[in-house]
This record gives structure tokens, C-alpha cells and sequence, in this order.
């Protein structure tokens, strides 16, 4: 599941990491990895539309960089399922899939941020290949491991 990084208006995607889903019961998990948290998110991001769409849904012509900022979350984990739950939002509403960007994780005085852009292509009506409905808490831990964080979420299908 790891590409080429190719060249996007905000950023090509890291060299080191990726997504790779894995079954789960009646759900779906999703395994990710990246040298930095920032990483580790982008990559979930990537991971996510990669497992929604129909792999030909997903334009490369048409991409346009977008602002990010969520609220702070009490530690990475509750930020991955916050950040994963508002790109399952941005897919269902608005169409909009993460194809790359520049993302940082870190901590503040208020609790863990995220911000940075996000490169989003519009998917077309009727590339949805799976629906996800969300992203769980269940069994999920963000560690730092060989040198990349990782990442294992379960995602309500």
C-alpha cells in the first residue's frame, strides 16, 4: 500500500512509512507507520481514503491543499481518532479524499495539536468502495518502535 511520494501543492508523502489494512471481526483495522507523528497521521489519512475509495476513484490531476487544525486531544491516541473521524466527515460530506500534505503532532500546554495542510482530491460519486463509519478506541495504541511511530485502529465499517 506504500506509493511513490509523488510531488502535491502541499508536500509529497513521507518516504518512511505507510498503511496497510488488516481484518478484524465484523470491522476493519488499519496499520500505519511514520518517522514522525506527523507522519503517522498523514499516512492514516492516506490509509483511510485508500480503504474507502476504489483505487481509480481517487484523482491526481485534481487536488487542491487545504488548512488543518483540531481541537487539542488528552494524548495521540484520542488525537488519531479525532483526525480520522474528521476525514471520514470531509469524505462523506463533502467528497473529499487525503491523497498527501505536511502534518505536526505535538504536544501543547493544552494537550496534543495537530495542524499543517492536507492535500484532498474530490472523489467522484460512486467511488466509495467500503463505508466507514468511524474510527474506535478499541485496542488502539500510538508507540514509538524501531525508530517509527505506530499505529493499529480499528475502524467501524
Amino acid at each position: 500500500m506504500k506509493p511513490s511520494p509523488k510531488p502535491t501543492p502541499a508536500g509529497p508523502l513521507p518516504p518512511t512509512g505507510g498503511a496497510r489494512v488488516f481484518g478484524h471481526t465484523a470491522d476493519i483495522g488499519l496499520a500505519v507507520r511514520g518517522e514522525t507523528l506527523g507522519d503517522l497521521f498523514l499516512w492514516a489519512a492516506v490509509g483511510l481514503a485508500r480503504l474507502a475509495l476504489k483505487t481509480r476513484a481517487i484523482p491526481s490531476q485534481t487536488t487542491h491543499a487545504m488548512s488543518i487544525t483540531l481541537p487539542p486531544g488528552p494524548d495521540p491516541e484520542a488525537l488519531l481518532v479525532a483526525w480520522l473521524n474528521h476525514l471520514i466527515y470531509l469524505l462523506e460530506t463533502e467528497g473529499l479524499a487525503a491523497v498527501g500534505g505536511r502534518l505536526e503532532v505535538g504536544e501543547a500546554g493544552e494537550g496534543w495539536i495537530l495542524s499543517g495542510s492536507l492535500t484532498v482530491a474530490q472523489a467522484p460519486p460512486h467511488g466509495v468502495k467500503t463505508g466507514v463509519k468511524a474510527a474506535t478506541y478499541y485496542g488502539l495504541k500510538v508507540e514509538r518502535k524501531q525508530g517509527l511511530f505506530r499505529a493499529r485502529i480499528i475502524l467501524d465499517v
